[in-house]
């Protein structure tokens, strides 16, 4: 199972009428995060973060000449500042300012202002670059594919009918099988040689490079290292099986994913593949470039069955439901030998998605029957395969993004039957621009024969909101030890506010069991679980309330209130009070009225406060290489800076503490990039980890500098 974060949909079926065609709805319900990672605001407003470092340096060596020649300090050992010494310094510092400028001018940009993808409920930026937001390997989907799923199918009532197969004739040109996962398109067996010498075991499409997979009697095929590892090092790499749009996304260009704007007559401004109608848009459009459409426009020209471009009110676009689970069929033809060894294995909980009666209609009619039926393939793929593939891609499935941010998934037979933790210890890395290699690597040390673990949920959600997720979208309960320990592993992450005495905190009696009651472990005061999630419930819609607020000084003073407001009610480090720090952590030194160099020494130490707040969460679910981590170190660092200029400035500070207050931001950079280092160079992570290396090393030279002349 995988990361495939699946939209809850309840068991209410509607049905509307679109052009002509009849619509079968199931409405769709998503849970509300209550904090995601930054990554969309870092990479458009880096930028300024970085002018801040160089202003911030230039100022410390202004105010060196200024206060040297004016007096000496009033602290032990420390000497006046000659002028060669000053001016030596000061062109350290030009020459920092030029190199971040530069660094400035060199950002990239990733504009996706047309598209409806940065629709995070934290966070997101008013501004018209909007970036996908950071996938912590833990981190929550995009929730702007949360429309309710729609089936594409005439029906009468509830009787389904046949599908229709009188559809508009198309060209009956041929184009060359589709090649999944960039593979090649016939192989004749599966590699898997035992290399005694590097203790590296071969795969179809991948490599066990630290790992050997095991069979275990709770997890079932699950993996583990077959040796020592060290953190940071890889176990596992692989190409993906098959990959393509999510389910329930808007209308897509099947080549590059990006969003595609179609009237309500289906028309879509010449967006469409010449040779079987699909959306394409006109950069795909030559053969050259459709690459990942090459298999579907085949089938659907050859049984000329055309896109109608029917959407929901809010986007979703049932009809290419089908697009991903067809790229698996297909790739199950071209490569037989790794379907039968790796992919058919892995679970799809036929028997748990059967009791969800109207998600499994749903796929059954948009996916299985539209198939079987207008597409022709019936002789090729029976219902009972076609209805696997949906559960393996339901359960197993990655999100990942392209090299311009936008959202698929993907099918990784082995990354994807990691057993599950809350508290993981490893990350994966997907890499576009390799074909969406995903790259599997110890977030700590491991021994040799230690189980690998992912985390399927959010980690930074509370127990209760990681069991629903986990029971609803990949059919199982948690029992790792955060789950099973009230406390969260002594964080208190789910606590409330005991209302009967002034010391306890209510947890829950058993912490997996839904109906379970709530104690107080100081004066024994009990309450129902009904009564809590009406609690929590009020509180999340605040919150809810203030993260649909435009970004501005208006969210952020509304989420300090709540903030303050939750005092009297919830844990410190309940998760509810995390989320709200990591939007403040974001809205600090980015919105009007509160930008990095407005912000007084109190609110920079109220950033920083911040960081360090969610940091020593993270160190608890997250330990090591987190990605989560890399952001709010990179976060944490600037204030630091800005905090050292400014106790210098007022004498609160002498050089030699200057400088070791900027020896700590680089300490902050160094790990940010040791975490950020291996990701894929044109992703977010990417992009963000080359802006943190730079920097890092205009800061170290100017620590050099600081540190011979004000020592």
């Amino acid at each position: 199972m995988a990361t495939q974060h699946s939209p809850r949909r309840s068991s209410r079926l509607n049905q509307t009428t679109n052009a002509g065609a009849a619509m079968v709805t199931t409405a769709s319900t998503v849970s509300i995060a209550s904090s995601q990672p930054q990554l969309q605001h870092i990479a458009s407003t880096v930028a300024g973060n970085l002018s801040v470092q160089a202003a911030a340096m230039n100022a410390t060596a202004n105010t060196v000449m200024q206060k040297e020649r004016a007096q000496t300090s009033s602290k032990a050992g420390e000497a006046p500042t000659s002028d060669t010494q000053v001016a030596s310094l000061m062109q350290r510092i030009a020459i920092l300012e030029e190199n971040l400028r530069r660094a400035t001018a060199d950002r990239v940009h990733v504009s996706t202002a047309s598209d409806p993808v940065a629709s995070s409920n934290i966070g997101v930026s008013s501004a018209t670059t909007t970036l996908p937001p950071y996938l912590s390997g833990n981190a929550p989907p995009l929730l702007s594919a949360n429309q309710p799923l729609q089936i594409m199918a005439p029906s009468n009532g509830n009787a389904l009918l046949p599908l229709s197969e009188n559809l508009p004739p198309q060209s009956n040109g041929i184009v060359p099988t589709y090649l999944s996962g960039n593979l090649p398109t016939q192989i004749n067996g599966i590699a898997s040689t035992y290399l005694s010498g590097n203790n590296l075991i071969s795969h179809l499409g991948g490599v066990m490079l630290k790992a050997r997979l095991e069979h275990d009697a709770v997890y079932g095929r699950c993996l583990a290292t077959s040796e020592a590892v060290q953190r940071g090092d890889i176990v596992v790499e692989e190409l993906p099986f098959a990959y393509g749009p999510k389910r329930d996304s808007g209308i897509v260009c099947l080549a590059c994913y990006r969003f595609l704007q179609f009237g309500e007559d289906g028309d879509g401004d010449g967006d469409r593949c010449e040779i079987c109608d699909w959306p394409l848009c006109g950069n795909c459009a030559d053969a050259e470039h459709q690459g990942d459409h090459r298999g579907e426009c085949e089938v659907f020209a050859m049984a000329r069955v055309t896109f109608a471009g029917n959407v929901s009110e809010d986007g979703a676009c049932p009809q290419l439901d089908c697009i991903t689970p067809l790229r698996v069929l297909l790739a199950k033809e071209s490569q037989p030998e790794r379907w039968l060894n790796e992919v058919a294995p892995m679970e799809h909980h036929e028997q748990a998605r059967r009791e969800n009666a109207d998600v499994w209609h749903a796929d059954r009619v948009n996916i299985a029957q539209y198939l079987r039926g207008p597409c022709k393939l019936a002789e090729r793929f029976s219902e009972e395969l076609i209805m696997q593939v949906v559960g393996v891609l339901e359960v197993n499935a990655f999100e990942a993004r392209t090299t311009h941010g936008y959202p698929i998934r993907c099918l990784y037979p082995y990354t994807g039957i990691l057993a599950h933790n809350c508290v993981p210890n490893t990350a994966r890395s997907i890499h576009p621009s390799e074909g969406y290699k995903i790259r599997l690597r110890a977030m700590v040390d491991l021994e040799e024969g230690q189980q690998l673990q992912h985390s399927y949920t959010y980690t930074l959600d509370g127990t209760t909101q990681r069991q629903t997720h986990l029971r609803e979208g990949k059919f199982f309960d948690c029992t790792c030890e955060r789950c099973l320990d009230a406390s969260e592993l002594q964080t208190h992450f789910s606590s409330l506010k005991c209302g009967q005495c002034t010391e306890g905190w209510l947890l829950p009696k058993q912490p997996t069991v839904v109906e379970s009651s709530w104690n107080c472990r100081a004066c024994d005061y009990s309450t129902s679980s009904a009564e809590v999630r009406q609690i929590v419930g009020a509180l999340q819609a605040e919150v809810n309330a203030v993260q649909s607020l435009e970004m501005g000084a208006k969210r952020l003073e509304e989420a300090e209130r709540l903030l303050r407001k939750y005092k009297s009610l919830l844990h410190p480090s309940h998760y509810i009070a995390t989320g709200l720090r990591q939007l403040l952590i974001e809205m600090y030194g980015r919105v009007k009225g509160y930008e990095m160099v407005q912000l007084s020494d109190q609110l920079l130490e109220r950033k920083a406060e911040l960081c360090r707040e969610v940091l020593r969460l993270l160190n608890v679910f997250e330990p090591g290489l987190s990605r989560t981590r890399a952001m709010n170190l990179y976060e944490l660092h600037v204030p630091l800076v800005l905090l050292a200029k400014s106790g210098f400035i007022s004498s609160r500070l002498n050089g030699g503490e200057l400088r070791g207050r900027l020896v700590e931001a680089i300490d902050l950079l160094k790990e940010c990039v040791e975490i950020l280092q291996n990701e894929d160079h044109s992703s977010q992570e990417g992009i963000l980890c080359g802006v943190a290396k730079q920097a890092l090393q205009q800061l170290s030279v100017s620590v050099e500098g600081l540190g011979n002349d004000l020592d």
